[in-house]
């Protein structure tokens, strides 16, 4: 089989879970004995004497391009003389588009002109398509998203009107008639785009095929002594939308409820969402003393290793997380997880973790006093179970993956439940 694999970004430069996944299913491609070729984005054209290609390894590209962010129309001529290019030199079977930002929603359309019998497959890495908040269903002043509207979404965007979301979705879903077939990291996603307008026949579920290899040497932590603390690690970008104040402040009421705690922070802080919320998390922080230390960015390829000094690894992103990357890398590291009960979070921790109020510190620090030792080796012996299987899933993943791209019927693949 042939198929091209079009990324949103080439993980040497930009190592976001969507980008590493889509090129962690070129690899497997190659490795089953398929003709699979790479194309992830690098960055704008900045001048005409730019090519649209640069190779960089055997069928591995790097995509010059750019597209405006409110409807991700192409913005440049790179985008159809890198597909002309690169389609030109087979008889492609499929192509995989992981996002469109960036890259140009025409995508799909320019496969179709270039390559009709290309079969077009789109994964949905968010709800970007949906949401013009950066694809977070989550409002400008805080809140989830009660469900898609053009009046909503122009209340969120007084400078624009309904009409222009209208027209916006339009010129979407005008882009997404040359897809063949969506796939949605979680089932929880793929409802969302059911209920915006996509066909279910025509979106699956199927988890991203991620490079991870678990930790079966794991150290062993067993549950704390009486007067020892529950070991609560934090792991990934920190800004407003990951919620770290809400896990902080939960942390702090389950104390002065008389719980024993500690909580590790690892991760880069950002000012993308302000200044003042970096310092309130400082604050939070210093404030908890000798039971909360920020550890600071992490090497990713020593995530596992960290993970495993904890009891818990936490989460509390207030928008709807669709497949969180640090969730496949906890089961990975055979550690039980605590997150906000909505999203993908919700659904991919069933059996291995436990869930509080989206939001709700109060809720979160409940939970936490309720910690006990039977509770948690219960979910450590199921959260083993699921990392010992996960080369095993990640072969089905795969396998499910290119059953869309030939087309197959589900009963012959085994395909994730619709």
């Amino acid at each position: 089989m042939n198929v091209l694999i079009v990324a949103h970004g080439h993980p040497s430069l930009h190592k976001g879970g969507g980008e590493v996944a889509a090129y962690s299913m070129f690899q497997m491609l190659r490795a089953a004995g398929h003709h699979a070729v790479f194309l992830g984005w690098s960055g704008h054209a900045e001048s005409p004497t730019r090519g649209a290609l640069q190779q960089i390894g055997e069928d591995d590209y790097l995509l010059y391009t750019r597209s405006e962010y409110f409807h991700f129309s192409s913005q440049s001529v790179n985008l159809r003389n890198a597909l002309e290019a690169i389609l030109a030199t087979a008889e492609f079977d499929a192509v995989h588009l992981h996002h469109y930002i960036h890259v140009g929603i025409e995508a799909a359309t320019l496969v179709k002109q270039l390559s009709p019998q290309s079969r077009v497959i789109l994964t949905l890495h968010e709800y970007l398509a949906i949401c013009a908040n950066n694809g977070q269903l989550f409002t400008p002043a805080g809140a989830v998203c009660s469900g898609y509207a053009p009046e909503r979404c122009a209340t969120c965007f007084p400078e624009r009107n309904a009409a222009t979301f209208f027209m916006r979705e339009i010129a979407v879903k005008s882009a997404f008639s040359f897809v063949d077939h969506f796939l949605s990291p979680s089932e929880f996603l793929r409802q969302q785009y059911i209920r915006w307008g996509i066909a279910p026949a025509r979106i699956s579920a199927i988890e991203n095929p991620l490079p991870l290899t678990p930790l079966v040497a794991a150290r062993e932590l067993a549950p704390p002594r009486r007067g020892a603390p529950w070991k609560i690690g934090f792991f990934g970008q920190i800004n407003f939308y990951k919620g770290l104040d809400i896990l902080l402040d939960g942390i702090a009421q389950a104390v002065d409820g008389g719980a024993e705690l500690h909580i590790g922070v690892h991760g880069s802080m950002s000012a993308v969402t302000g200044e003042e919320y970096i310092e309130g998390l400082k604050q939070r922080i210093a404030e908890l003393g000798a039971r909360a230390v920020f550890h600071g960015p992490y090497q990713q390829a020593r995530v596992q290793e960290l993970m495993s000094q904890y009891h818990f690894v936490a989460m509390g992103s207030r928008w709807y997380e669709n497949s969180p990357v640090v969730i496949q890398e906890a089961i990975a590291a055979g550690r039980p997880l605590i997150v906000p009960g909505h999203g993908g979070m919700l659904e991919k921790t069933q059996g291995i973790g436990l869930a509080f109020t989206p939001g709700d510190s109060n809720s979160l620090a409940q939970r936490l006093q309720a910690l006990d030792k039977r509770q948690y080796t219960a979910l450590k012996a199921e959260v083993v179970r699921q990392r010992d299987a996960v080369a095993v899933n990640k072969q089905r993943y795969f396998e499910q993956t290119v059953a869309c791209y030939a087309d197959l019927p589900q009963s012959e693949t085994g395909r994730a439940s619709q």
